[in-house]
């Protein structure tokens, strides 16, 4: 399953029901987040058509909605890439469980001025299967009076149902590319911790 940055940026605009009149300017910052090398993989050279995967589709797609959050885009793929695993791993838990996948992230503005103990957690994204776990998580002991809560299920459903009517892939294909690469994305970090 491959698409071009034409279909992919439809199908986001689309998600994100974006205007048609300023779809120019949603295309440049998918552009933008192209020139930052992101999603990695989809290599893009002088006359060089960009193909995306599966996997660069569901990144771009947080990347979206961390921008809807208001991350900018260098800090969106910061804390993206800082948690390559736990988005996979927040994959195979969408496929393994019924309950809707929840995504987590405590909302650190003031990240680069923090101590190093508390910049660190303040890039992390938590991925869990019920949604009373957020008063809990609010309550704990150190834990943040911020929250921004995003259910990480229905943007894998959303992109698979997109796909699917579009006639570029079935749901069903789209998420064993995802499965595959969560696999391989897991399978990558255990060996680096051995």
């Amino acid at each position: 399953m491959q698409l071009g940055f034409g279909q992919v940026e439809d199908m986001l605009s689309r998600q994100h029901q974006i205007d048609p009149d300023k779809r120019s300017a949603f295309a440049n910052r998918l552009k933008h987040l192209q020139k930052l090398g992101f999603p990695p993989g989809v290599n893009t050279g002088r006359g060089v058509a960009a193909k995306y995967e599966a996997n660069h589709l569901l990144l771009l797609a947080l990347a979206i909605e961390l921008a809807q959050a208001g991350y900018n885009p260098e800090r969106a793929i910061s804390l993206i890439m800082g948690n390559l695993e736990r988005i996979a791993k927040g994959c195979k838990l969408y496929f393994e469980i019924e309950e809707p996948v929840l995504c987590f992230i405590v909302p650190r503005g003031l990240a680069d001025l923090m101590i190093a103990e508390d910049r660190e957690k303040a890039l992390r994204l938590t991925f869990l299967q019920r949604e009373n776990v957020a008063r809990d998580f609010l309550r704990a002991p150190k834990g943040s009076y911020r929250l921004y809560v995003f259910s990480f299920s229905g943007v894998v459903d959303e992109l698979g149902l997109r796909l699917s009517r579009s006639e570029i892939a079935s749901k069903e294909e789209f998420e064993a590319a995802l499965d595959s690469w969560a696999d391989h994305v897991i399978q990558e970090h255990s060996d680096g911790d051995t």
